[in-house]
């Protein structure tokens, strides 16, 4: 996100307006693009049966992340 905050708003920004930029362009398409695909991941992974979601909801002694709900909160 830091990279696409700089492509957005850091120095230079204002040529964004324009077309003498293309690079700038294409490298934020490109940096959005992947933002968009790791939330995609971490969507997948919070939603998949057995993933982040469950572990995290089902605490104990055979979860690999949470042994208890103590563990789960923090």
């Amino acid at each position: 996100l830091g990279a696409l905050e700089y492509v957005l708003y850091g120095d230079g920004a204002e040529t964004l307006a324009g077309k003498d930029e293309p690079y700038r362009c294409a490298y934020g398409e490109a940096v959005a693009g992947n933002v968009e695909t790791m939330a995609g991941e971490v969507r997948d992974a919070w939603q998949k049966p057995g993933g982040f979601a469950s572990l995290w909801a089902n605490p104990g002694p055979k979860n690999p992340l949470y042994r208890d709900g103590n563990e789960a909160v923090t």
